[in-house]
Protein backbone atom coordinates (compact mmCIF):
# COMPACT_ATOMS: atom_id res chain seq x y z
CA UNK A 1 0.00 0.00 0.00
CA UNK A 2 1.74 3.03 -1.03
CA UNK A 3 1.53 6.21 0.76
CA UNK A 4 -1.83 8.21 0.10
CA UNK A 5 -0.60 10.98 -1.44
CA UNK A 6 2.46 9.57 -3.81
CA UNK A 7 1.67 6.83 -6.11
CA UNK A 8 4.90 5.17 -5.57
CA UNK A 9 5.30 1.29 -4.77
CA UNK A 10 8.45 0.17 -3.78
CA UNK A 11 9.58 -3.26 -3.59
CA UNK A 12 13.11 -4.06 -1.85
CA UNK A 13 14.81 -7.63 -3.08
CA UNK A 14 17.30 -6.90 0.01
CA UNK A 15 16.08 -7.69 3.58
CA UNK A 16 16.20 -4.60 5.32
CA UNK A 17 18.25 -4.58 8.65
CA UNK A 18 16.77 -3.08 11.86
CA UNK A 19 19.09 -2.60 14.78
CA UNK A 20 17.97 -4.60 17.64
CA UNK A 21 18.82 -1.74 20.12
CA UNK A 22 16.24 0.04 18.44
CA UNK A 23 13.12 0.67 20.67
CA UNK A 24 10.42 2.03 18.80
CA UNK A 25 11.52 1.09 15.02
CA UNK A 26 9.86 2.18 12.04
CA UNK A 27 9.87 -1.28 10.28
CA UNK A 28 8.39 -3.72 12.59
CA UNK A 29 8.57 -7.20 10.35
CA UNK A 30 7.30 -5.53 7.14
CA UNK A 31 6.38 -1.85 6.16
CA UNK A 32 3.09 -0.56 6.07
CA UNK A 33 3.97 1.00 2.97
CA UNK A 34 5.97 -1.18 1.11
CA UNK A 35 7.14 -5.03 -0.07
CA UNK A 36 10.00 -5.32 1.80
CA UNK A 37 11.30 -8.22 4.73
CA UNK A 38 12.97 -6.99 7.97
CA UNK A 39 15.55 -8.51 9.90
CA UNK A 40 16.19 -7.87 13.14
CA UNK A 41 19.95 -7.75 13.78
CA UNK A 42 22.70 -6.15 16.77
CA UNK A 43 24.29 -3.06 14.17
CA UNK A 44 27.46 -2.08 15.10
CA UNK A 45 26.58 1.97 13.49
CA UNK A 46 23.42 2.96 13.19
CA UNK A 47 19.62 1.89 13.05
CA UNK A 48 19.00 0.66 9.71
CA UNK A 49 20.94 -0.96 7.23
CA UNK A 50 20.58 -3.73 3.89
CA UNK A 51 21.73 -7.49 4.73
CA UNK A 52 25.11 -7.62 3.10
CA UNK A 53 25.65 -4.32 3.90
CA UNK A 54 25.58 -3.61 7.69
CA UNK A 55 28.82 -1.66 6.83
CA UNK A 56 28.97 0.03 3.95
CA UNK A 57 25.15 1.48 4.42
CA UNK A 58 24.02 2.68 7.25
CA UNK A 59 21.00 4.94 8.77
CA UNK A 60 21.25 6.71 12.19
CA UNK A 61 17.41 7.76 13.36
CA UNK A 62 17.19 10.41 15.91
CA UNK A 63 13.69 11.70 17.33
CA UNK A 64 13.85 14.34 20.39
CA UNK A 65 17.37 12.84 21.25
CA UNK A 66 18.86 14.98 18.62
CA UNK A 67 19.31 17.15 21.15
CA UNK A 68 20.98 15.38 23.82
CA UNK A 69 23.26 14.21 20.58
CA UNK A 70 24.03 17.99 19.93
CA UNK A 71 24.02 18.74 23.33
CA UNK A 72 25.58 16.95 26.60
CA UNK A 73 25.87 14.19 24.42
CA UNK A 74 28.10 15.36 21.60
CA UNK A 75 31.62 13.44 22.35
CA UNK A 76 29.74 10.16 22.24
CA UNK A 77 27.54 11.50 19.23
CA UNK A 78 30.69 12.32 17.87
CA UNK A 79 32.48 9.56 18.51
CA UNK A 80 29.90 6.91 16.52
CA UNK A 81 30.07 9.55 13.28
CA UNK A 82 33.66 9.05 13.64
CA UNK A 83 33.81 5.31 13.47
CA UNK A 84 31.12 5.51 10.38
CA UNK A 85 33.45 7.99 8.24
CA UNK A 86 36.12 5.73 9.05
CA UNK A 87 34.32 2.43 7.70
CA UNK A 88 33.62 4.87 4.63
CA UNK A 89 30.29 3.66 3.81
CA UNK A 90 28.31 4.17 0.16
CA UNK A 91 25.56 5.49 2.03
CA UNK A 92 25.49 7.18 5.36
CA UNK A 93 22.12 8.93 6.36
CA UNK A 94 21.02 10.59 9.26
CA UNK A 95 17.07 11.00 9.97
CA UNK A 96 15.50 13.15 12.37
CA UNK A 97 11.86 12.22 13.22
CA UNK A 98 9.28 15.35 14.22
CA UNK A 99 5.97 15.93 13.64
CA UNK A 100 6.90 19.27 11.82
CA UNK A 101 9.67 21.35 10.28
CA UNK A 102 9.23 23.78 13.88
CA UNK A 103 9.89 20.62 16.25
CA UNK A 104 13.22 20.27 14.87
CA UNK A 105 14.61 24.04 15.61
CA UNK A 106 12.07 25.18 18.44
CA UNK A 107 11.98 22.08 20.94
CA UNK A 108 11.20 23.63 23.79
CA UNK A 109 12.66 21.27 26.38
CA UNK A 110 16.55 22.03 24.47
CA UNK A 111 18.57 25.01 25.64
CA UNK A 112 20.46 24.36 22.25
CA UNK A 113 20.22 27.72 20.21
CA UNK A 114 18.43 27.16 16.96
CA UNK A 115 21.57 28.42 15.12
CA UNK A 116 23.70 25.96 17.22
CA UNK A 117 21.62 23.11 16.07
CA UNK A 118 21.41 24.49 12.22
CA UNK A 119 25.25 25.02 12.70
CA UNK A 120 25.79 21.37 14.10
CA UNK A 121 23.56 19.66 11.15
CA UNK A 122 25.48 21.50 8.66
CA UNK A 123 29.03 20.57 10.24
CA UNK A 124 27.58 16.53 10.24
CA UNK A 125 26.94 17.19 6.59
CA UNK A 126 30.12 17.92 5.77
CA UNK A 127 32.54 16.44 8.08
CA UNK A 128 31.06 12.96 7.92
CA UNK A 129 29.35 12.70 4.44
CA UNK A 130 25.92 12.65 6.16
CA UNK A 131 22.55 12.92 4.19
CA UNK A 132 20.47 14.38 6.95
CA UNK A 133 16.59 14.43 6.64
CA UNK A 134 14.08 15.46 8.88
CA UNK A 135 9.99 14.53 8.62
CA UNK A 136 7.28 12.77 10.17
CA UNK A 137 7.62 8.99 10.62
CA UNK A 138 5.81 7.46 7.08
CA UNK A 139 7.87 10.27 5.38
CA UNK A 140 11.43 8.82 6.86
CA UNK A 141 9.86 5.49 6.07
CA UNK A 142 10.03 6.56 2.30
CA UNK A 143 13.14 8.22 2.36
CA UNK A 144 15.00 5.24 3.63
CA UNK A 145 12.95 2.57 1.67
CA UNK A 146 13.39 4.93 -1.53
CA UNK A 147 17.10 5.44 -0.51
CA UNK A 148 17.78 1.58 -0.60
CA UNK A 149 15.80 0.66 -3.16
CA UNK A 150 18.13 3.26 -5.60
CA UNK A 151 21.22 1.70 -4.03
CA UNK A 152 20.31 -1.67 -4.81
CA UNK A 153 19.11 -0.70 -8.36
CA UNK A 154 22.52 1.16 -8.64
CA UNK A 155 24.93 -1.35 -6.83
CA UNK A 156 23.24 -3.90 -9.07
CA UNK A 157 24.34 -1.83 -12.42
CA UNK A 158 27.49 -1.35 -11.11
CA UNK A 159 27.10 1.74 -10.99
CA UNK A 160 28.04 1.79 -6.86
CA UNK A 161 31.97 1.16 -5.46
CA UNK A 162 31.07 -1.57 -3.38
CA UNK A 163 34.89 -2.49 -1.65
Amino acid sequence: MPLPFLNIHYELSVPLVVDTRETLPLFVKKSKFFKISVVRKKLDFGDYSLLGFENRIIVERKSEDIYTSLGVDRERFERELIGIRKLNPIFFGLVIEVTSEKDLYMFRASNINNNSIYGSLASIEIKYGAHIYYGTRDMIELWIVSRFYNLIKNIRKGEMLCQ
